[in-house]
């Protein structure tokens, strides 16, 4: 053939071969070639978002970069993006959907001095306080007191400031020491366990406070550690007057000057802290460090002072530090796990590191084809060993002294755990028994601590250990996200998304909240294990002094009766140590009571939100009994804390107050108007008692058989409306509350205000007319004081006398008190009682009301006591603390669980404020702290 011809654009071309080419080409376009020969053609992986990819470069140059955490008490702090300011939210209860949903930011943000910005904040083990480094490496403090959203500066020594500061001055770990005792003092729950009877129990266990512990000898002050890129480790503490000072040591850095410090982290052991650093030599140097405070108290009425000296000793160090068989992984995350206490189920697991080298490939970073993210968490055990003598020592003289060898410390690496997650922090929660490792998609994964196996769903119903093994789990997003963090107990994680903005996500329940029994499926047994694992972990938290709402927010709305009954019985038999009162002798009753209020309040916290259905104006739902009973009980309690620290002192005889008869007017003058609306909420819930009391006689009850009539009538009192008048007076710790505040502090409270009304030791005019108001409401009253007392104490012989002549044992007299608490259970064993309450003509009740103006009580408007969760009758906002009007005008706290409202205080106005208001005014009565709006 003509080679020229053959190249011959115009030459024929064999039949078929045009269509064969097309045919091909079309097939290539559409990828059914491709299917013939079998052949895996994979999707290349979705880019990562440029901002995590940037996070994550940030996190494997340095440690001590977060930028967003979740505090003990509820509170959500992230820096901005700009870095210039801190910014507060927390998860709010809507009262119209009853979800809890992230609030808003605060109005108060945390402002960056001018010229830094802020790089790392980190919260103290309480919650109470804040550290912010700026990007110089300098501290700034920020505390929390009774409002989450508006911190407070703390005092910082200047030489913590100097001019001179560079980029080898910032902090690339840092630590905060536990306060003592409170913080060494939790109590660890362990798992729990059904009962025989259908019931669950979980016990409390305490830890030894006489072990030795690393802390600040003045358990008001606050410290912590901290080590800087070019190897400095500072103790920052508080001195006896409240300001930070620095005591800094150098770390012995071998090596290059060039070889700098990237990540530190600290771990606690015994009575010292374990340091971990990593240097850009890919070295891991590990630190014994110990404190001496040098403190010293010359008497009690004087602060301690100290003069602390940091003492480091070298314990060994790791070459070429690195994941195994990964080399493009970089560290990122460097923790060390503290020691777990002796009393939990894992109290023999050692202190042990953990690194997390990620791979995060960013599709700019090269034109290779793009490789999927991933994560190695290596682990190395601390180990102490001897070395061996060599024979040679044997043959020493043998009446020579023995040789011994000190024992050293040496790192054992255990097996690498690969994860296709990109690990952003490992945590260690419930008292360091739990590991939780957080990814950027905002799922947690729960490992335990001894063998790190994951934790997963478990098919044993009879066991509650944990969030994870109960069948909780975090689903995630979907998607990635900038920042991840955990709240304390894992419940809940919140994040900043790529568009900048905060959400927060919670565990959910597969197996949903109805119980089902279809026959083929019966979720019941599921259920009743969830709700004991939140009951363990409410009452972990609660005991603890940490916020539990996160726990209550993977409850729904509206729980099925029996499962809160479920969790509140769990919570109150695992919480509080005494629940019988009824049996006490009476001048210990009471102060015993009161005493227990407070143990009592936490699970009553978790009634008042289970027991209030969601909805607001007219689609308002009332609260049940449940939630009505446990409104009273923490109203009493904070009320009768209150009136014992305001009024002790004033009511006591002159000669054993300070100064005399003259200073305790004077002093009663400026606080007894501040008491008045506590006085008064007191009156006129005696006043809503006698009223139901009477009610109920009057319409239900007829002359024969009242004990058991009035108990079916209460008892469908009780459901109707949950009105848990009667239970108030069953109850032994109420009861007991109740009866010691009208004998021992309205009496002289009264005595006083009657002293000092029309004195000229009042100072204003509403000073004035407060106790004016307060003495005619006591004077004006439909039932004399006297007669009231007398009432109470006629009810609690009647109920001591209906036990002791039943053979009421204490376990029986136990469980009967929770049937009141949580559901508004009669007993049948208290029928007798009842009988002599209302008995016609000659019962207790009957005895009032002959000297009583029982129109005057009839017409009563109680309505403003709040207990059914309605409005007031007369329109008007009260004070959740003080008991009076809301002035208009005024700034107000909210309640982020409960919604109630109390006037704000200014931080420079709090000590004008009476002792006990300062006090009370740092919480709501359900225990959780204010917002600030």
């Amino acid at each position: 053939m003509d080679d020229t011809a053959a190249m011959d654009d115009n030459a024929p071309m064999p039949d078929g071969l045009m269509d064969n080419m097309v045919e091909t080409n079309m097939d290539d376009l559409f990828g059914d070639a491709a299917d013939n020969l079998n052949i895996n053609v994979p999707l290349p992986p979705i880019p990562l978002p440029a901002p995590l990819v940037m996070r994550l470069s940030e996190m494997q140059r340095t440690g001590c970069c977060t930028k967003l955490a979740w505090s003990n008490t509820g509170a959500i702090a992230r820096i901005a993006a700009d870095g210039k300011s801190i910014l507060i939210s927390t998860l709010f209860r809507d009262r119209k959907t009853g979800q809890y949903e992230v609030s808003q930011e605060s109005k108060y943000p945390i402002h960056a001095p001018a010229s830094n910005t802020f790089q790392h904040i980190q919260f103290n083990g309480m919650g109470l306080e804040l550290v912010a480094f700026d990007s110089r490496g300098g501290p700034h403090f920020y505390s929390i007191s009774g409002n989450i959203n508006r911190m407070q500066p703390n005092s910082v020594e200047p030489a913590a400031f100097v001019n001179d500061r560079s980029d080898l001055d910032r902090v690339v770990g840092c630590a905060w020491l536990r306060l003592f005792p409170m913080e060494f003092q939790t109590v660890y729950i362990t798992p729990a366990t059904r009962t025989e009877n259908g019931y669950w129990n979980a016990m409390p266990r305490t830890g030894n406070l006489n072990m030795p512990r690393i802390h600040h000898p003045d358990q008001r002050r606050h410290s912590l550690l901290c080590v800087t890129t070019s190897g400095k480790l500072t103790l920052i503490h508080q001195h006896e007057s409240g300001i930070f000072q620095t005591t800094s040591v150098d770390l012995e850095l071998s090596g290059p000057v060039d070889d700098l410090i990237t990540h530190a982290a600290f771990g606690e052991r015994d009575d010292h802290m374990i340091l971990a650093t990593h240097d850009t030599a890919q070295r891991m140097k590990v630190y014994k460090v110990s404190i001496n405070w040098n403190a010293a108290q010359p008497n009690r009425n004087v602060p301690i002072s100290v003069s602390p000296v940091v003492e480091v000793g070298h314990l060994t160090m790791v070459e070429h530090v690195g994941a195994q068989h990964f080399e493009n992984a970089r560290l990122s995350t460097l923790k060390v796990l503290s020691t777990p206490p002796a009393h939990t189920e894992v109290g023999g697991a050692s202190t042990s590191i953990v690194a997390v080298f990620t791979h995060a490939p960013s599709a700019l970073a090269n034109a290779q084809p793009q490789q999927d993210a991933y994560s190695i968490i290596a682990r190395w055990s601390i180990e102490l060993t001897t070395p061996n003598l060599h024979t040679a020592f044997t043959k020493l003289k043998p009446n020579g002294p023995t040789p011994v060898l000190i024992a050293v410390s040496r790192l054992k690496r255990e097996d690498d755990i690969w994860t296709s997650k990109l690990i952003v922090s490992i945590d260690l929660q419930y008292l360091n028994t739990l590991v939780a490792m957080t990814a950027s998609d905002g799922t947690l994964e729960y490992r335990d601590r001894l063998a790190w196996e994951t934790i997963d769903n478990s098919i044993d119903t009879d066991v509650a250990s944990s969030l994870a093994q109960s069948g909780f789990s975090h689903p995630g997003a979907g998607e990635h996200h900038i920042q991840v963090a955990p709240s304390p107990d894992g419940s809940h994680v919140a994040f900043i998304k790529a568009n900048g903005k905060l959400g927060t996500s919670g565990m959910i329940f597969p197996h949903g909240w109805t119980p089902l029994s279809d026959g083929l499926t019966n979720t019941k047994a599921f259920l009743e294990a969830a709700v004991a694992c939140l009951a363990r972990q409410y009452s972990f938290l609660s005991a603890s002094n940490a916020a539990t709402d996160e726990v209550l927010a993977l409850l729904p709305p509206i729980l099925d009766r029996d499962m809160k009954n479920l969790f509140t019985r769990t919570v109150l038999k695992t919480v509080c140590r005494t629940i019988d009162f009824c049996m006490m002798d009476v001048q210990r009753q009471a102060q015993l009571a009161l005493r227990e209020t407070v143990n009592l309040a936490r699970p009553m916290g978790a009634l008042l939100v289970l027991g209030t259905e969601p909805g607001l104006g007219k689609t308002a739902k009332k609260r049940d009994f449940s939630a009505q009973f446990a409104y009273l009980v923490l109203n009493m309690r904070q009320i009768g804390m209150a009136l014992i620290q305001a009024l002790t002192p004033l009511i006591a005889k002159p000669a054993q107050f300070p100064g005399g008869a003259e200073a305790q007017l004077s002093k009663a003058a400026s606080e007894a108007p501040s008491v008045a609306g506590l006085i008064r909420w007191i009156y006129d819930l005696m006043a809503y008692i006698f009223d139901i009391l009477t009610e109920v006689k009057r319409d239900a009850l007829n002359n024969d058989d009242g004990g058991k009539e009035a108990k079916a009538a209460f008892e469908k009192l009780t459901v109707d409306s949950g009105t848990p008048a009667l239970q108030l007076l069953l109850c032994s710790s109420t009861r007991s509350v109740l009866t010691f505040l009208l004998r021992q502090y309205l009496p002289g409270y009264l005595a006083m205000v009657q002293k000092i009304k029309d004195s000229r030791l009042i100072k204003s005019l509403g000073d004035r007319q407060a106790l004016l108001e307060i003495y005619d409401c006591a004077k004006g009253f439909p039932c004399k004081l006297p007669a009231i007392v007398e009432f109470m104490l006629e009810w609690d012989s009647a109920v001591r006398n209906a036990f002791t002549q039943g053979n009421v044992g204490e376990s029986r007299r136990v469980e009967l008190e929770l049937g009141i608490i949580t559901e508004g259970l009669i007993p049948e064993e208290l029928v007798p009682a009842l009988d002599r309450l209302f008995r016609r003509e000659t019962g207790i009740l009957a005895k009032l009301e002959d000297g009583a103006d029982m129109a005057k009580l009839y017409y009563m408007d109680t309505s403003w006591l709040g207990i059914s969760g309605s409005s007031a009758s007369d329109g008007r906002r009260y004070d959740a603390v003080r008991k009076t009007v809301m002035r208009k005008g005024v700034g107000r706290r909210v309640c982020r669980r409960c919604g109630a409202e109390t006037e704000d205080v200014k931080a420079e106005d709090v000590k004008l404020l009476p002792t006990w208001l300062q006090m009370t005014q740092r919480h709501c009565s359900c225990g959780n702290y204010w917002w600030v709006e």
